[in-house]
């Protein structure tokens, strides 16, 4: 039997970061399947719906901060009272560089908090650190790495 492939959730009202992503992941030969909703609220009631599923079919939750009908802040605070999903990785994918939204982001507990790269390449290399949140499927998933890529205050030296 193969192994399933790893499904990673995005919303992100960009369609051309979802191609982008897309791109960077089949490039870094990760292999994913990446569904994308384009609003906070669209993903809201996809992810309550999903997580009344078992297992949970998404392996990582990617969301943008600014998306229109629900913030990605207000998307993970109604996520965080879904028991059925507190061990899936949820990551904050945003163009934002402010001091304060990581600050304000950091309150709602997500397992990462990264900026967009500024180029592809940077994109492709970012991508391949997201190799051992996608294999909770195979089993050979035994933990949720500890590793921050940027957990950090960029106003701190």
């Amino acid at each position: 039997m193969m192994p399933a492939i790893p499904r990673l959730f995005l919303a992100d009202d960009s369609e051309a970061d979802g191609m982008l992503l897309r791109m960077a992941f089949a490039d870094a030969e990760v292999n994913i399947e990446l569904i994308q909703v384009f609003d906070g609220a669209t993903a809201w009631n996809a992810l309550q719906i999903a997580a009344q599923t078992r297992p949970f079919p998404y392996d990582l939750i990617m969301v943008d901060l600014r998306m229109p009908c629900l913030s990605g802040l207000e998307l993970l605070g109604k996520l965080n009272t879904i028991s059925a999903i507190a061990d899936i990785p949820k990551v904050i994918l945003t163009n934002s560089l402010s001091p304060w939204d990581l600050r304000r982001s950091l309150k709602y507990g997500p397992t990462l908090y990264l900026t967009k790269p500024e180029d592809y390449r940077g994109m492709v290399r970012l991508v391949k650190r997201f190799e051992p949140f996608l294999n909770r499927r195979d089993g050979s998933h035994t933990d949720t790495p500890t590793e921050s890529l940027a957990l950090t205050d960029p106003s701190e030296p």
